[in-house]
């Protein structure tokens, strides 16, 4: 239990993070689903009928249980399409559900109602498939977009400053990516002792494809090699 408390500060700041860098992507990813989760967390402790105070509790929740989704759309392209298809439908039926709870569904206003509504659900999904998607991959981090544009346009030299300043943040890929340039000898002096350490940092936070190029350099090194790696375990994770 003592293992997972550890982690719920970041899953608390990941919201900082991407709020900083774009607001616009924050709110579309995160405002909907937060309300969907509490509503979820209220019926929930209704029918327990547990009683007492619990609403500060309940947003602690949501923001833990977004911060996660966060987390794991940033590593998981699956995950990512999901969620970003899943915020605007629920962000959608939020709305009509709103819209039709006075006066009822079956009639002319609510109709026109429903007819706006489609339309800003239609621009904000659009804004969400493209933004949020870009967002989540990159992590909510501007050094790192900038630096993968000039690292794929081979402009290492410009590149590698920026990558460094958001992998000491621990953005992990900006790990992978340092680690990628030791191993293949871009801007640095090739280097698969250093190589290995910067995908294992990387694969430590969650990326299985950081994982899978740690074994393959790691399989590679001499003995005295793989005792060269910074204080870390000696054998590829699993």
């Amino acid at each position: 239990m003592l293992t997972y408390s550890a982690y719920v500060p970041g899953f608390i700041r990941i919201h900082f993070r991407y709020f900083k860098d774009s607001f616009r992507a924050w709110a579309v990813l995160f405002v909907a689903p937060f309300v969907a989760v509490k509503l979820s967390l209220n019926v929930i402790f209704d029918l327990l009928s547990t009683g007492g105070s619990r609403a500060w509790k309940f947003d602690l929740i949501a923001l833990l249980i977004i911060g996660m989704c966060f987390y794991f759309a940033e590593r998981n392209r699956k995950f990512r399409q999901f969620y970003v298809y899943f915020a605007p439908v629920v962000m959608t039926l939020g709305l009509l559900h709103w819209a039709g709870r006075n006066g009822g569904y079956l009639n002319a206003g609510y109709a026109v109602k429903a007819g706006l509504i489609a339309f800003f659900s239609y621009r904000v999904s659009k804004f969400t498939i493209s933004k949020g998607y870009q967002t989540l991959s990159e992590g909510g981090d501007k050094n790192y977009r900038l630096g993968r544009q000039l690292y794929d346009q081979g402009n290492y030299d410009e590149a590698m400053p920026l990558l460094e300043k958001a992998a000491k943040r621990g953005h992990f890929k900006s790990l992978f990516l340092i680690g990628e340039a030791y191993e293949r000898g871009l801007f640095f002096d090739r280097d698969d002792v250093r190589a290995a350490e910067y995908y294992l940092k990387s694969g430590q936070k969650g990326y299985r494809k950081a994982n899978e190029k740690y074994r393959e350099v790691f399989d590679r090194l001499t003995p005295e090699q793989k005792y060269e790696i910074d204080g870390v375990i000696f054998q590829p994770p699993i």
